[in-house]
């Protein structure tokens, strides 16, 4: 059968190979539009595509008693893993290391009063000879600032507003030094701290 008839114009082949091809070209443009905006959960978009963030957010309970000292170290584990959202990596025997710019916890309890908050920990031995601040951020709210630049554990407390008087709160570290221990390591692999205990209690 010829492609063209030169009375009618397409031949019916040719027509429908014209029509497959368009169809394959939208496809393709089709494609390649998902592949530039693909249609994500946000917090995946903000760590693999935007890399606004270098702390993957996972479902975790938050289950927590004010007043509790939750150890960060192997002996802690079981409490740790229910309110460490991301950023932070273990526990091994010497704390659990910080990852990336910023590290989350989330508490699940409820309580109408102001809290303090209280963190241990010291810095990461692949950020030696520096000195790291850790700022505290609670339900998006700048509360304080301390630091570690030695090889002693650093204490600090943090004075919060009552966070948790729907039941829930989110407490962010960051890392404004936080280190590359190598050359080649990603901004999702930087290191600052090693946090060692966490507690929060009414005041």
């Amino acid at each position: 059968m010829p492609w063209y008839d030169a009375a009618n114009g397409l031949t019916p082949l040719r027509a429908a190979a014209y029509a497959g091809a368009a169809a394959l070209a939208l496809g393709e443009l089709a494609v390649l539009a998902l592949a530039l905006s693909p249609d994500v959960d946000a917090t995946y978009r903000a760590y693999y595509l935007d890399r606004t963030t270098t702390c993957l957010d996972r479902n975790v309970p938050g289950d927590y008693t004010l007043g509790t000292t939750v150890s960060f170290r192997p002996d802690g584990a079981d409490q740790m893993t229910k309110i460490r959202v991301c950023g932070l990596d273990g526990p091994v025997a010497d704390g659990t290391h910080s990852v990336g710019t910023s590290s989350r916890l989330r508490i699940a309890a409820t309580s109408a009063s102001a809290l303090t908050l209280r963190l241990t920990f010291d810095r990461a031995a692949a950020a030696a000879g520096t000195t790291q601040r850790v700022r505290v951020v609670a339900d998006g709210a700048m509360v304080g600032e301390a630091a570690a630049g030695g090889d002693e554990a650093v204490t600090a407390e943090f004075a919060l507003p009552p966070v948790l008087a729907d039941g829930a709160a989110e407490i962010t570290l960051e890392y404004p030094d936080a280190v590359k221990p190598t050359p080649l390591t990603s901004e999702t692999r930087l290191r600052a701290i090693r946090l060692l205990s966490f507690q929060l209690a009414e005041r």
